[in-house]
């Protein structure tokens, strides 16, 4: 399976999150492009593209706007990044886009490579799971989303045809997952709610989300802080943190021998 993997990064107040998520990627054998904003941390070895946006990407969707130093924010640099990697990467069968403070587990591309788009009305996987009421399960099991807003857009795994109607709709230049930031006068680069206007736009296209009681990626803060959001959305707490990691390193299809559906 040929895969586009891509890590929206931002500048955040510690240190050391960016590293955790390319890390964890390489782990599974994914090299992400390294989408940053500038001021962003450095990581060895990583591709790291700028705003000052080489000819090598996509073209700036048409009506996105820089803010004067040069960022797109959280909402704006999501679809760009889905945008070149579709440009990137033509030929891939799946397009993951992870956040920077996502630490995933080991072995997961392996076990989920042979799950992908064999439900027809499957549009993606979120190999992230919130902590939140409707996530939750005694036995491990895979499930449709149960919300309309995606929970959560730290680790999404795109069928390209899918995300490339996301990126065609007009709803994209409205920058915003609510219809009060998209009457606000809020800049566009500080506009937030990606996951929310993803999960509304992926239903429109007529395709669901489907995740586990599981996560297979942890919502990553540094011990101690109380805040390493790079949006200011405060910790990655309550239900801003994931229900029941599976830990660094599982034996994900013992976990999942005997699911219940």
């Amino acid at each position: 399976m040929q895969w586009a993997v891509g890590t929206i990064a931002a500048p955040r107040p510690a240190a050391g999150s960016l590293g955790v998520t390319v890390r964890s990627l390489r782990r599974n054998d994914w090299n992400p492009i390294v989408f940053a904003e500038p001021g962003t941390e450095q990581v060895d070895g990583a591709v790291v593209f700028r705003i000052d946006r080489p000819t090598t990407l996509a073209p700036l969707i048409e009506s996105f706007e820089p803010s004067p130093e040069g960022r797109l924010g959280n909402f704006q640099n999501y679809l760009q990044a889905a945008a070149d990697l579709l440009y990137l990467r033509p030929n891939a069968d799946a397009i993951l886009i992870t956040e920077d403070d996502a630490e995933f587990c080991s072995g997961i591309r392996e076990w989920i490579e042979p799950k992908l788009w064999k439900i027809p009305q499957c549009g993606c996987y979120s190999l992230y799971t919130a902590n939140i009421t409707s996530h939750r399960s005694y036995y491990p099991r895979e499930m449709v989303s149960p919300t309309t807003p995606i929970m959560g857009s730290l680790a999404l795994i795109w069928r390209p045809d899918v995300l490339r109607m996301i990126l065609d709709s007009p709803e994209v230049h409205k920058f915003g997952g609510s219809s009060s930031q998209r009457m606000s006068k809020t800049p566009k680069w500080k506009r937030l709610a990606v996951d929310s206007f993803l999960g509304r736009e992926l239903r429109s296209t007529g395709y669901h989300m489907r995740l586990f009681s599981r996560s297979f990626v942890r919502h990553w803060l540094p011990k101690g802080s109380r805040d390493n959001s790079a949006c200011g959305n405060g910790a990655a707490t309550g239900k801003r943190t994931e229900y029941s990691w599976v830990g660094e390193n599982p034996d994900i299809p013992a976990l999942f021998a005997k699911q219940r559906r």
